[in-house]
This record gives C-alpha cells, structure tokens and sequence, in this order.
C-alpha cells in the first residue's frame, strides 16, 4: 500500500544535472530550495540545543516537524520526499557556532 501525496510534491529547477543522484538544495525551484534552507537552519538549532547526536527516529521527527514548520511558515504544502529529508538533516555544519540564531522566529 503506498501513501497517498498530500502535498505538492519538490521538483528540481530546469537543467539540474543531478549526478549520483545526490541533489542540493540548489538543484531544486526557488520555493523548494527556500523551505530546505529554512527546515535546516531549524534542524541545525534542534542538534546544537536538544540532542547532539540524535539516534535515527529523532532525526527522521525532527526532519518531518522543521519541514511542516518550514512549509507552515511559508504558507506552502510541500511533501517531504526522501531526497529532501537527507537534506535537511544531513547536511548540517557546526565549526564553532553557525550563523543561525537558535530560539529566535526563524
């Protein structure tokens, strides 16, 4: 049984050359790469602030609330695709501190 979309469904911009099939958030639309920078930032506070190295289960929540956040915010109803959840919950940088500020409206 598969799931039925509830939402739009991420698609990539015209003339995304995706090799390996390892996007970035540069290679989808405008909207998409906003909501995934947006759902990221918040994932990121989530890491530094709650829970340094989240077992498997914490990440795949955190991914699925920051991305209803993220779409919430925005006023759009994006699904969360396979690819986009690796990318907001993989591809987090802490060299010290980032420059996004946790616990403020992102």
């Amino acid at each position: 049984m598969t799931k039925k979309a509830k939402g739009l469904q991420p698609e990539y911009w015209d003339g995304a050359e995706i090799i390996d099939k390892k996007p970035k958030a540069s290679d989808y639309e405008d909207i998409v790469q906003a909501l995934i920078l947006r759902a990221a930032s918040e994932y990121e506070c989530l890491v530094i602030t709650q829970d340094a190295f989240p077992d498997t289960a914490i990440r795949n929540k955190w991914a699925k609330k920051v991305w209803k956040n993220a779409c919430v915010a925005a006023e759009e109803k994006y699904d969360l695709v396979d690819h986009v959840n690796s990318l907001v919950s993989e591809s987090i940088v802490i060299n010290g501190f980032s420059s996004t500020y946790c616990g403020q409206d992102l």
